[in-house]
């Protein structure tokens, strides 16, 4: 289980930076509407390029993965934008919980049966913001679902505001142990642990407002 998030944040690093090198080319290049004069429903080349990444290098690792992607009904490996994934990031991997909460949470499965495993993958959310420059906003994301309920997930952070925004970063969360968050740093081989700032844990009652750039 944790091998196969740990491809999953790879590719969600990996995807991030794809989105962070086409930055200047797809802001000033063709810019698609999915929907007429709705730019909420922007798209461009950083978005189907980073679905590309994702999709073909987790089923180059997963052939047997069922995988839905946001930007289009191609769910095959293009073996040009294929990249290799590691699955040892979680090795000795010290979680971060939100005190002994997650003692009522069941652990993770050990071993997972591929069949019933789906693959969601929004390449690149905030293709508005993108546009507009409005980085910091700009996520590239993929969720797992198990069984029907959510198991585990990674959010790429293509441009994050430190240490450094041109080398991405990646939350990631796998229900029953914790969340986390990993940074490249010096290249793309090099990836380390970096600190992840007042986790919580949410349950039935609370409260949570989230806002978008697209409401406006």
């Amino acid at each position: 289980t944790e091998r196969l998030l740990s491809s999953i944040i790879h590719a969600a690093l990996r995807g991030s930076q794809t989105i962070n090198s086409l930055c200047d080319q797809a802001r000033n290049g063709t810019i698609e509407f999915k929907v007429e004069g709705d730019n909420r429903s922007a798209l461009t080349i950083a978005d189907t390029s980073a679905q590309r990444v994702i999709v073909s290098s987790l089923l180059g690792a997963y052939p047997d993965l069922n995988i839905v992607g946001e930007e289009d009904e191609s769910v095959e490996v293009d073996e040009e934008s294929r990249m290799s994934l590691r699955d040892d990031l979680l090795d000795g991997y010290t979680w971060v919980t939100a005190g002994d909460r997650t003692a009522d949470v069941d652990e993770p499965p050990s071993e997972l049966d591929m069949k019933d495993l789906v693959v969601f993958v929004d390449p690149l959310d905030g293709t508005r913001e993108f546009v507009e420059g409005r980085l910091n906003a700009v996520q590239s994301l993929i969720g797992v679902c198990y069984k029907g309920k959510p198991l585990m997930g990674a959010l790429g952070l293509p441009f994050p505001s430190e240490p450094s925004p041109s080398k991405p970063q990646a939350v990631f969360g796998l229900i029953g142990r914790g969340v986390g968050k990993l940074q490249i740093v010096h290249d793309e081989s090099s990836i380390e642990a970096c600190e992840l700032h007042d986790p919580r844990h949410y349950c039935d009652g609370d409260t949570v407002n989230i806002s978008s750039g697209d409401s406006g």
